[in-house]
């Protein structure tokens, strides 16, 4: 075997025949020494001292020798053994024998190595394994014994050399980078940063990787992949010591960042990013702010990958661990901005890992405490069978440990710097920025609270301990703390109650279940919280603030209440002493309270019958002694009635509202206050300036609606409905007070009311910008200033918000009132509900009549039984509706002949002309679609029967079964007309189905009955008579209106297709054209050109797009060919002047592109006018040819012959103020036409007019109603068809006005000469030829 090795090494070229020889010596010096040393006998032993005293004679001898007889012996016809073995007398060469060599023989054995490496790179890797790490290790004791700096620059140049070799090369160059940084001695270590972007070329490789295994080459992918594993090595080694910010300018983060998203280097990825972040902070400003900048760049860089590609990380059990560690840290820093970054990853993640807890089925015993209370994920494994086996997993690593890391942090942050008083460890955290404003604190303040919720799902009894513990220490802190503390404490029981409640919510969120808990967690659970729930109730507190913070403490406990019965009345005790030992002055804190218990109410049940005559009485009691204000005795009113409604039964209901609304009853009754005040408009003007009485009114109709709402909590609670309503017996003696109470407040609108009304209360009755903010069928329940305080008089502020709130409270009271069915129609007069709202119905604003119809009238005509139409709808509906038609079409006309909708609501308005009309046009369309849906719901099928059931149109079901011409016209003529141009508007397509449905019922009921549905239809310029005959016939075959409107829906899309299809249009062979931002109404900046040309390359249709850009930088061509599937074959581009050469030539993959712009003449339009050519040439031949330089052309490319390209479609953007002019060639013959688009939109009555060499062809009038169309016009006997959408010049937005869109596209020529510039429907053809696209802004 020995002999065999040898014989492979005979043939050595290139060396003498003595060296030859000693090299053949040594290798069997070597071979002998290997094929002994597992032999253990006396002659083995004697051999191989034998070769080891040769060959370290020959390590020991002649320097010269040494390194002739061992780079003799590395060459790859040599055993495997000799060579690596003389690999390692290279090595002892380099370190210790270095400085024997000179200069010269230095460099020689540096390249000769450098030759050695990338031979064994590209070696078979199976064999030459043991090689590269020893050339490895040869080259960098090179770089490590070389002292001049000069020579250690060229030896990495050639170490970067050799990484550009291919993948093989540089994975052993970046081995060779590895063993450098981990050096001690770093003499040379910033030239060795400098030259990292030469070596590390982690994105190349990677990306080489990826390519390959697209293409199947497995064995090159390997190769690539090891390049990207020997670069993150490399990189890892460089953490320990190169600058952080270096990392960040050489783009390695953000290399190793995208490699998170690989299952193969995520690992390696996740060990950079713990390396990097564990360096220690330089002490120095400067170097300081750059590792912090670069820090925080990582942990961006990080939580953006691991939020969306955590499954890739996943897949590496170490990876995802070192990455979650990584996170926490980042959560844990001191420094906010790395906290902040984090917040969101640990929100996405948290939120993904919990959102499908739920509780398993669990055995309970009936009534026990186990199935109220639901379960954790982390301390009780059965909510796992809920998850995939990753979300199982991942969960797992969200130990308790992290748990209380992340909890803890998120205590600590969520108060302000100047609240923080619990954590002594606190003021070590660098907490917001002094540039974060309250709104953005707020925000951040509130992601915290969710991520303790969701931390509470997956840990819910260390959540929950750590709260109350934080909880328990801050009540106790109080109770020592000065004064000057109190706000501080204040704010940190706020944030503190709102976390608790988050938790409280996410845990108790069931009725009978605790997302799957055990047993054992219910039981901490429950001790946990009664314990926190009992300091709350002994803490004792005098200063507003806290009693505010500690009402929200117990509001926080709700969720946890309502099981808990026997507590619930401890609970109101102390709600009770906590508002009647706050001070009058503090209005809001006991308003506050007073709404708290409201929501307390809502979770009594049964339990709590015996302690509501006592809480009568206390209400009663604290009314008459004044300590109770207004606001909050109605409050607790429906507190009360709520409580009572869901605990009582019939009898205690009965006994207890009678026992609170008695001496309502008395005062409210009273004919005395009644003939004074609201008997004339007068008296109500003085009811306005007795402040107190007023107020008293007020609270009265709330306390109403307070105890109606309350009454009605347990039928929604329960989805039930009561024979008798608590309330009922009631209504006779509450309704009939606030009828005349509206009656009067309605006839200060009428003139000679309004003329007498003193300036104050004329003020009041002004509408507010507020007002108007309030959604359709909405009322404001939030507070006003009026609501807590007034003057001794009544200023104009107060009694705006007085007649605001007894509207409101008002109306509800008669919707509840409503919704009792028989009683409450029982229990009034209808005439004097008529007489109420109709009486002065002529002068009531528009937002009044709004309000009447959606609160009161809307529900009235739904629930109202048929014996009472006559006697009680009919007196209220004829004027309102009457009125409401006078009045609608009054301002609509007003609306579109002036501009103006006039609305009564408005006079004297002083917020300026714009502001004005938008304001009018809000409360015109309000009131119309109130109306609206009032005509809807007269017209319900329910009410009607034995009329046609037309769900779309309410209208139609009135012009259909009356004999009123007008309205039949109106409908059959305007609004079939309207709905039909409204189909075009892009905002309708929501309401798309409603309108062809409405369209269908009209066509279908009244095209028998009156001509002008045919005549609409026939006036379409995209319907001819054949296709209104089809649509007859195809709906005379069937009655069903689903079928119908499918017919409808059919017809019309067929003449949408022409009237919307704006921004693409295809010709016989599929050419398109797009422009996919020219529907937005943005002024483009830049002068823009598309031309398009049909050709012929190697036997295929292909397009050939030449775009033509005018920059601010200078004029920019783009050439592509794509074939006729829309793939790009190639693309060029000639960038501006600045950049690049005037003429030229590029050699692409599909074709050949010659140019000559040097002498090109341009005008407005990038597109040249003369003095240039651009060329096409695919095998030799042209296949198109651009200009007049055409000699020029075929000179310069040699081509033989021109195929023809057939210029078919052009794209172009004009700018004007009323003209846009272009040039358009609309047939082969090569003539230009002058094209002119004129239109002044700043007139009355705009019109659009289109001119063709001076000749008008088409003129559109009332273009603002005909926005979008098409007409085809004549020119040269050619047909051109004309479409246009101007919406953006005339309903876009004002500051940014759109772009007019044009297509002008040829079809087949005509046969004769028409007298008419319009060709008649008939005529129109289907195919097309030349399409131009003009694109026209306006310079305003």
């Amino acid at each position: 075997m020995m002999n065999e090795d040898l014989a492979r090494g005979k043939d050595m070229t290139g060396a003498d025949d003595e060296a030859k020889t000693l090299a053949s010596t040594v290798s069997r010096q070597i071979l002998l020494l290997v094929s002994h040393s597992s032999d253990s006998t006396a002659d083995a032993d004697a051999c191989k001292e034998a070769a080891l005293t040769y060959l370290e004679s020959i390590k020991t001898g002649n320097v010269g020798v040494l390194s002739q007889v061992s780079f003799l012996l590395v060459a790859k016809d040599w055993p495997l053994q000799v060579r690596i073995y003389a690999s390692k007398l290279l090595q002892h060469l380099v370190k210790l024998r270095w400085d024997e060599l000179s200069s010269s023989e230095q460099m020689d054995v540096s390249s000769a190595s450098f030759e050695l490496m990338s031979e064994v790179a590209a070696a078979n890797p199976c064999e030459e394994c043991g090689m590269k790490s020893e050339t490895v290790t040869l080259v960098a004791e090179m770089f490590e014994k070389e002292e001049d700096l000069e020579m250690w620059q060229e030896l990495f140049l050639s170490l970067a050399s050799l990484s550009s070799q291919g993948p093989l090369h540089a994975e052993l160059a970046l081995k060779v980078v590895k063993r450098l940084s981990e050096l001690e001695d770093k003499k040379h270590s910033h030239h060795l940063l400098q030259g990292l972007p030469d070596i590390l070329l982690l994105e190349k490789h990677f990306g080489d990787a990826r390519n390959a295994e697209g293409r199947d080459k497995v064995e090159l992918a390997k190769q690539h992949s090891d390049a990207v594993v020997a670069c993150l090595n490399a990189i890892n080694s460089l953490t320990e010591w190169a600058p952080v910010p270096d990392f960040s300018e050489y783009k390695i983060i953000d290399q190793c960042a995208s490699l998170l998203s690989s299952p193969e280097f995520c690992r390696l990825a996740c060990m950079f990013f713990t390396l990097i972040c564990s360096r220690e902070r330089p002490t120095d400003d400067a170097s300081g702010a750059e590792f912090d900048s670069t820090i925080i760049h990582i942990c961006k860089m990080m939580v953006s990958l691991g939020s969306t590609n955590l499954h890739y990380i996943f897949t590496d059990s170490s990876a995802i661990a070192l990455y979650l560690k990584q996170m926490l840290w980042f959560f844990e820093h001191y420094k906010f901005d790395l906290h902040y970054e984090s917040l969101f990853f640990w929100l996405g993640l948290m939120d993904y890992l919990t959102s499908d807890l739920k509780a398993p089925n669990y055995p309970h015993r009936k009534g026990s405490a186990s199935e109220v209370f639901t379960g954790s994920a982390s301390e009780v494994f059965n909510s796992f069978r809920h998850l995939d086996g990753g979300k199982k997993d991942l969960l797992l690593l969200i130990d308790d440990e992290t748990a209380s890391k992340i909890l803890d942090v998120s205590f600590q942050r969520m108060n302000k710097n100047d609240q923080v008083l619990l954590d002594p460890g606190t003021n070590l955290l660098s907490l917001e920025p002094s540039s974060f404003t309250f709104e953005e604190f707020c925000k951040y303040q509130k992601r915290l609270f969710v991520l303790i919720r969701l931390i509470s799902s997956h840990k819910p009894i260390i959540a929950s301990t750590k709260l109350s513990s934080r909880t328990i220490m801050l009540i106790k802190n109080i109770s020592v703390s000065s004064a000057p503390c109190v706000q501080q404490y204040a704010a940190a029981m706020k944030s503190q109650s709102t976390a608790l409640e988050g938790i409280l919510r996410r845990l108790f969120r069931g009725t009978d279940e605790f997302a799957g808990g055990s047993s054992q967690v219910h039981s901490q659970l429950h001790v946990i919280f009664e314990g926190l729930l009992q300091e709350l109730l002994n803490a004792n507190w005098t200063e507003p603030v806290l009693i505010s913070a500690h009402v929200d403490y117990l509001n926080a406990m709700f969720p946890f209440l309502k099981y808990l019965p026997d507590t619930v009345a401890s609970v109101i005790d102390k709600m009770f002493a906590l508002l009647t030992s706050l001070p009058p002055a503090s209005k809001r804190a006991r308003l506050y309270i007073c709404s708290s218990l409201i929501r307390l109410a809502k979770t009594a049940d049964k339990s709590f019958t015996p302690h509501l005559k006592g809480l009568a009485d206390k209400m009663t009691c604290l009314q008459r002694e004044g300590t109770l204000f207004p606001g909050e005795h109605s409050s607790l009113v429906e507190a009360f009635f709520a409580m009572t409604s869901a605990s009582g039964g019939q009898r205690e209901q009965q006994d207890s509202f009678l026992l609170l609304l008695e001496p309502v009853r008395q005062q409210w009754t009273q004919p005395e206050w009644q003939n004074e005040y609201l008997s004339t408009p007068s008296g109500f003007i003085q009811l306005c300036s007795n402040a107190p009485l007023m107020r008293s009114i007020v609270d009265t109709v709330a306390v109403f609606e307070k105890a109606l709402k309350g009454c009605n909590f347990k039928k929604r609670k329960l989805n039930m409905s009561e024979t008798i309503h608590p309330l009922a017996s009631h209504l006779s003696w509450m309704l009939p007070p606030l009828l005349k109470l509206f009656r009067v407040i309605n006839s200060l609108s009428s003139p000679d009311a309004y003329q007498t009304l003193p300036t104050k209360l004329k003020e009041a009755m002004k509408i507010t910008e507020a007002e108007l903010r309030i959604p359709q069928g909405k009322q404001s329940r939030k507070l006003t200033k009026g609501f807590l305080t007034y003057s001794s008089k009544g200023n104009t502020y107060d009694i705006r918000n007085w007649l605001k709130a007894i509207r409101e409270s008002g109306y509800r009271v008669l919707n509840l009132s409503v919704s009792m069915g028989e009683t409450f129609y029982t229990s009034i007069n209808a005439n004097e509900v008529a007489v109420a709202f109709t009486e002065n119905i002529w002068w009531m604003e528009f937002r009044h009549i709004k309000q009447l119809i959606n609160s009161f009238v809307g529900c009235l005509v739904s629930s109202c039984p048929a014996d009472m139409w006559e006697p009680l709808l009919e007196p209220l509906l004829s004027p309102l509706l009457t009125h409401c038609q006078r009045a609608l079409d009054s301002s609509w006309t007003s609306l579109l002949r002036e501009g103006r909708a006039n609305v009564p609501d408005l006079i004297g308005f002083e917020g300026g002309e714009t502001k004005l009309i938008q304001l009018e046009r809000q409360l015109l369309i309000d009131l119309s679609r109130s109306t609206s849906d009032l005509l809807s719901k007269i017209s319900a099928p329910e009410l009607n029967t034995g009329l046609p059931v037309l769900k779309h149109s309410d209208q139609l079901v009135l012009a259909v079964m009356t004999n009123n011409g007008e309205l039949r016209e109106f409908v059959a003529k305007d609004l079939f007309n309207a709905i039909i141009m409204s189909l075009t508007i892009d905002e309708n397509v929501n309401n798309n189905s409603i309108l062809v449905g409405m369209c269908s019922d009209i066509f279908v009921y009244l095209s028998q009955r009156h001509p002008a549905p045919r005549q609409v239809l026939l006036s379409l310029p995209c319907l001819t008579p054949d296709d209104l005959r089809d649509y007859e016939k195809a709906l005379a075959e069937t009655c069903e209106p689903k079928k119908q409107k499918m017919i409808t829906g059919s017809i019309e899309r067929r003449r949408r297709k022409k009237m919307r299809d704006f921004t693409s249009c295809s010709s016989e062979n599929g050419v398109q054209v797009t422009d996919p931002s020219s529907s937005n109404a943005v002024r483009v900046s830049q002068n823009l050109v598309v031309c398009i040309y049909r050709c012929c390359i190697r036997g295929g249709t292909c397009l050939i797009t030449v775009t033509w850009t005018k920059t601010l930088m200078g004029l920019c061509v783009t050439i592509g060919v794509d074939d006729s599937c829309n793939r790009s074959l190639c693309k060029l581009e000639i960038k501006p002047w600045l950049f690049t050469k005037r003429k030229g030539y590029k050699n692409l993959e599909a074709c050949d592109v010659y140019w000559d712009l040097s002498s090109a003449k341009f005008g407005s339009s990038p597109e040249p006018l003369g003095g240039f050519y651009v060329s096409v040439l695919v095998d030799k031949e042209m296949v198109l040819l651009l200009g007049d330089m055409k000699k020029e052309a075929l000179k310069k490319t040699k081509a033989a012959s021109s195929l023809g390209a057939v210029f078919i479609a052009k794209k172009e953007h004009v700018f004007g103020k009323r003209t846009f002019a272009t040039k358009a060639q609309f047939s082969g013959d090569g003539e230009t036409h002058d094209l002119v688009v004129e239109c002044d939109t700043s007139v009355s009555d705009p019109c659009l007019v289109v001119c063709v060499d001076g000749k008008t062809l088409m003129e559109v009038k009332r273009l603002r109603w005909k926005f979008r169309g098409n007409e085809t016009i004549v020119v040269n006997r050619v047909s051109v068809e004309v479409l246009w959408d101007v919406h953006s010049w005339f309903f876009g937005v004002p500051s940014s006005p759109g772009n007019g869109v044009f297509m002008f596209r040829t079809c087949q020529a005509v046969e004769k000469t028409w007298s008419s510039t319009q060709v008649p429907t008939s005529l129109r053809p289907q195919s097309f030829g030349f399409t131009l696209f003009l694109y026209a802004w306006k310079n305003e």
